[in-house]
């Protein structure tokens, strides 16, 4: 059973990534496929290369460059996800607010048509269900679809038991 009981969205409804233009990189699709991510532990290796590097970093052949590349790539990172944590929260917001609208004008649609079929038949006048024909087939969808998967898996289900019968061979 679904529920309109949410709570009222408090956090940050406006978003200003100007400071992070020169940053921002649109890959084409599928051109992240195969990169490098983040893996378990990386908040650790990030600590121990602060305590390493510093003393032992050139004597391990580890250029100052390639050290300032992963502290800048890591600054980077943290930048990018303090707003990226808000976008996808307010995102995800986003998409239960639609829901929930969904939800609501899915169930005035359905006491609209209850209303309609009640009166038709109290009235015994079929007449008045015409003008609300689309809203009545599209509310059957659900329904139909219901029952198309109910009769596909009971179809199944007897196609199964007829594998697994043993076959009767004649000598």
């Amino acid at each position: 059973m679904s529920t309109d009981h949410g709570l009222p969205y408090s956090g940050p409804l406006s978003f200003d990534l100007t400071a992070l233009a020169n940053l921002l990189v649109d890959q084409p699709s599928g051109a992240t496929r195969g990169m490098c991510r983040d893996q378990p532990g990386i908040t650790d290796v990030i600590h121990e290369l602060a305590d390493a590097m510093p003393a032992h970093g050139a004597a391990a052949g580890v250029s100052k460059e390639v050290y300032l590349r992963f502290l800048d790539s890591t600054a980077k990172l943290d930048l990018l996800r303090q707003h990226s944590a808000a976008i996808l929260k307010i995102a995800e917001v986003l998409g239960e607010t639609e829901a929930t609208f969904e939800n609501q004008r899915e169930l005035a649609l359905g006491q609209i048509i209850d209303a309609v079929k009640s009166t038709a038949k109290r009235t015994r006048n079929q007449a008045i269900v015409a003008p609300f024909e689309k809203a009545i087939r599209y509310r059957l969808q659900a329904s139909d679809k219901a029952m198309r998967t109910r009769k596909q898996k009971a179809a199944q289900k007897i196609e199964t038991k007829k594998a697994a019968e043993p076959s009767s061979v004649s000598a």
